[in-house]
């Protein structure tokens, strides 16, 4: 199966092929089981592969509540070009870092996706939804495309392998990752009642005949690295007994403990010592100081008193 992609042929693979008739009539009850077990699938079918794209098909009744009083206009009829405006025109805003709004596909990508999806939604029934993956370096982008009367609707799971975190509801904040940010002709997708305090900032909205957007050239580069964790050092071998221990590195050696050099200014100024009295007068007069002032009581006086004299006579 060959198809034109912005002037050249591909050939891509169908996986979901339909089947001959069978000249056999098949019983009416065993036809409704089939289309009943078709239709309550819960994984998508994959409709097609090929480099770096896959396209499937997933039941609209498995693809959540919000999709429940929505009618589908499927098969829709849109140009290859129509198509790749649709995929230029949408733009998202990281909330992580620098929160600049940013393309979700840039014209590479735009290239791989526009064709197959046109021939996607020229083939998808009105019981399914369109869901792609496009791979690239940063990651996978993932997806929902489908139709409804005059205007297509882009439900992204996942750009460039950020996921949409977990919606929440009320005056809740929400922890997003990303979320889409409409443009001319889109809107956010506001759900019925009683869903409509639920969050759709990955839902877009779009017009099928939106304001033509610029292309945004070359290919998305591959995320950063992470910074490498240096190894924690080896732990040093023990000696065996007995054994001298190893001279450490100078590096580890930890410098000599000079004693604290006390400036003059700061040295404390303290009286000279009176010389140790020497006669016997003046020992005897030290002894009657300290007796008067009661550092020695009448009995010891008279005990160091008589030791002097003893000492001196």
């Amino acid at each position: 199966m060959g198809r034109g992609t912005a002037g050249r042929v591909t050939h891509t693979t169908t996986i979901f092929a339909t089947p001959r008739p069978s000249r056999r009539r098949m019983p009416w009850q065993v036809m409704l089981l089939m289309v009943l077990a078709s239709g309550c699938a819960s994984t998508p079918r994959i409709w097609l592969e090929e480099e770096g794209v896959a396209i499937a098909w997933e039941a609209k009744s498995t693809a959540g509540p919000e999709l429940r009083d929505l009618r589908l206009a499927h098969p829709a009829d849109l140009s290859e070009a129509a198509v790749a405006n649709q995929l230029r025109s949408l733009r998202y805003q990281p909330l992580q870092g620098v929160a600049s709004v940013q393309p979700v596909f840039v014209e590479a990508e735009v290239t791989q996706l526009a064709g197959p999806l046109r021939e996607a939604l020229a083939r998808v029934s009105h019981l399914d939804l369109v869901h792609f993956q496009l791979r690239t370096a940063a990651g996978p982008t993932v997806g929902e495309v489908f139709a409804t009367q005059d205007h297509l609707h882009w439900r992204l799971d996942e750009i460039a392998g950020v996921a949409f975190a977990a919606r929440t509801s009320g005056t809740e904040e929400s922890r997003w990752d990303w979320r889409l940010v409409p443009g001319g002709g889109q809107s956010l997708f506001v759900p019925p009642t009683p869903l409509r305090d639920k969050t759709m900032a990955n839902w877009v909205v779009a017009d099928f005949a939106l304001p033509t957007a610029a292309a945004v050239p070359g290919a998305r580069p591959a995320p950063a690295p992470a910074p490498t964790r240096a190894a924690p050092p080896a732990p040093a071998a023990q000696a065996a007994p007995g054994a001298a221990s190893p001279p450490k590195p100078d590096a580890l050696t930890p410098p000599p403990i000079r004693p604290a050099v006390v400036p003059p200014a700061a040295a404390k100024k303290t009286s000279p010592a009176k010389p140790a009295p020497t006669t016997l007068e003046e020992k005897l007069e030290t002894l009657k100081r300290l007796r008067d002032k009661g550092l020695i009581d009448k009995d010891e006086y008279k005990a160091r008193k008589q030791q002097l004299l003893d000492e001196y006579l």
